[in-house]
């Protein structure tokens, strides 16, 4: 699914660190487009795709926006249906850490995501 990846922002090469997320087939797509793929945290990684089940699993936003530096991009994915987390807790843990909630996107049938970033102006002296 090329657009799925366009849409998530994975060029080849790019550092990609996905986190609680055990979907088979994104793993798969990651693989075709080349990414660098860890299913741990590192420090600078170009994007992480976090997964999160319920409002519980949000303390996880506070470390990976730990290790985000310049212009990492965190997509924090979430259940459409049939849990304890919506879209007003996945950017109010994001927002609370001082990013900036930028976009949305379908994951796939089941998941949703937003994206956060390190604001321009913090980008340079971020943690």
């Amino acid at each position: 699914m090329v657009g799925r990846m366009n849409r998530l922002g994975v060029e080849k090469h790019s550092r990609v660190d996905v986190l609680d997320l055990p979907e088979a087939d994104l793993l798969e797509e990651l693989a075709e487009a080349s990414a660098d793929v860890s299913l741990g945290p590192r420090r600078g990684s170009d994007l992480v795709l976090l997964g999160v089940q319920g409002r519980d699993n949000l303390a996880a936003v506070r470390t990976v926006s730990r290790l985000m530096q310049g212009d990492s991009v965190l997509w924090v994915v979430y259940p459409k249906m049939g849990a304890d987390v919506e879209a007003s807790d996945v950017r109010a843990a994001g927002r609370t850490q001082g990013l900036a909630d930028v976009d949305a996107a379908e994951i796939s049938e089941r998941l949703t995501a937003i994206k956060f970033v390190i604001p321009y102006e913090e980008a340079s002296s971020w943690r």
